[in-house]
């Protein structure tokens, strides 16, 4: 008797990132595109470091998330931490230091 093969299953991404995208619209006339302009930055040469903004922002995000009342709430900053991190994934870059023999 064979043992029926367990399937993974995923989170309804395609409704979160929905969700996620509608809020990030509704934010765009007020925030523009602003976060293309900060970068999450690895093995750090450059002067511009924003580490520290993404890492502020994505702490707020989380806070505000930790004080929802509502599923609604708890949702809507769920997304907006959503898009924080996609924004930090699509920001990040690796600078190898050029001192560095084996890099």
């Amino acid at each position: 008797m064979s043992q029926k093969e367990e399937k993974i299953e995923f989170p309804d991404f395609d409704g979160i990132i929905m969700h996620c995208k509608t809020l990030m619209s509704l934010k765009f006339p007020e925030y523009k595109n602003s976060w293309k302009e900060k970068d999450y930055e690895f093995q750090i040469q450059s002067l511009q470091l924003d580490n520290e903004f993404w890492q502020k922002r994505l702490k707020e995000e989380v806070k505000e998330f930790l004080e929802a009342k509502t599923v609604e709430q708890a949702r809507k900053e769920l997304a907006d931490i959503i898009n924080v991190c996609a924004m930090i994934y699509e920001k990040c870059v690796w600078h190898p230091d050029p001192n560095w023999r084996y890099g």
